[in-house]
């Protein structure tokens, strides 16, 4: 709906033709004339959204939440309301009989078509089960009225697969702009015998919502596939590194990682080929270990890339592979959706609050 009128507009239409960066304050907006405070129920977790605000680029949602009627703390288990703030929120949730089409072509040169249905009230419903499964547990130290602040979500503001070919490995290895490049698929490769193919995943997070004073204690990179191929004489296994991508991801960007000598992991745990999960229903979660935390820019923008682990990011020629192994993530759409690859960190500014319980409802607004 537009603010003049209250009269509800398609997300989607409002989103045509504008920047990255102008996308999630739209976004925003519109999200908040929607009825999104209330009680809502996930299999056996009961979230009770207590209050909505805008901010710039996103939304602070004020939350309590119980799992099978015990009460979840948030931060150090004592925390009874929790603060998210969510950058670039998504509007959109999977359908198989939505309206929205996002067509693309599979590896295989297959036509394939990604069906979504606007529904911004689920989208955010979804992605708070999601951060409190990742950031929160049932507790028997909550403190009534106390309200936390520490849960930064975060969406893409740029994403962008960049694939180098080559005649050899090591021309594949050294190109510093892409061949091709993806915006449905998140693919992540590295292959050698016949000639070099390397496909790496780069995603931009705007983490400034922190600031300067934030102390960051865990991150949590959730990612959805939607296809993979094992074929090959060596299993792979991927994971996260850093990225010295532009803000906005280009071609140009291929070589924007440490191609030169073995790149230094994000996360303690890869995904291997067989954990590597292609349903709709099981998110891949990468958690960030010390090195990745430090990475998090709390002043700007957060840049990762996905890369196979042993022959890309080893930088080692798989001379003896065969076939096309790949694992292909599910990318960021414009209109957001609660499976797009998201950023979840746990922080803190200083000590929470107190409030009485008569000031309970409506906390934020």
């Amino acid at each position: 709906m537009d603010q003049e009128t209250n009269t509800i507009t398609a997300i989607d239409t409002l989103v045509q033709g504008k920047n990255a960066f102008e996308i999630p304050d739209i976004k925003a907006t519109q999200v908040l004339k929607y009825s999104i405070v209330g009680t809502k129920v996930l299999d056996d977790t009961t979230v009770n959204i207590l209050s909505i605000e805008k901010i710039p680029s996103g939304v602070v949602v004020y939350v309590q939440a119980n799992k099978s009627g015990q009460k979840i703390g948030f931060g150090d288990g004592t925390v009874e309301i929790e603060k998210f703030t969510i950058i670039n929120p998504p509007t959109c949730v999977d359908d198989p009989m939505g309206n929205i089409q996002i067509p693309y072509t599979d590896f295989n040169g297959k036509p394939q078509v990604r069906l979504l249905r606007e529904d911004p009230v689920q989208a955010l419903n979804e992605t708070l089960y999601t951060a409190i499964r990742k950031t929160a547990s049932v507790s028997d130290t909550v403190i009534p009225g106390k309200v936390g602040k520490s849960t930064l979500i975060v969406f893409p503001s740029s994403d962008l697969a960049c694939e180098a070919d080559g005649a050899s490995w090591a021309l594949a290895h050294a190109k510093v702009t892409a061949d091709l490049t993806y915006t449905t698929h998140g693919y992540v490769m590295g292959r050698g015998d016949s000639g070099g193919v390397i496909v790496r995943y780069y995603i931009n997070f705007d983490t400034s919502a922190l600031t300067s004073g934030a102390t960051i204690s865990a991150v949590n990179l959730g990612m959805w596939g939607q296809d993979k191929a094992a074929n090959g004489t060596v299993a792979r296994s991927y994971n996260v590194y850093q990225s010295t991508a532009a803000d906005t991801i280009t071609s140009a960007d291929m070589d924007s990682c440490n191609v030169l000598s073995s790149d230094t992991k994000f996360c303690a745990t890869d995904i291997t080929e067989a954990n590597f999960k292609t349903d709709s229903s099981t998110e891949m979660d990468f958690a960030f270990n010390a090195t990745g935390i430090a990475a998090i820019s709390k002043t700007g923008i957060t840049k990762i890339v996905h890369r196979e682990v042993q022959y890309d990011a080893g930088n080692v020629d798989p001379a003896s592979s065969v076939g096309f192994p790949y694992g292909d993530y599910l990318t960021s759409t414009a209109t957001g959706t609660s499976h797009d690859p998201t950023l979840t960190v746990t922080y803190t500014t200083g000590g929470a609050i107190v409030l009485p319980r008569k000031a309970l409802t409506g906390v934020g607004q």
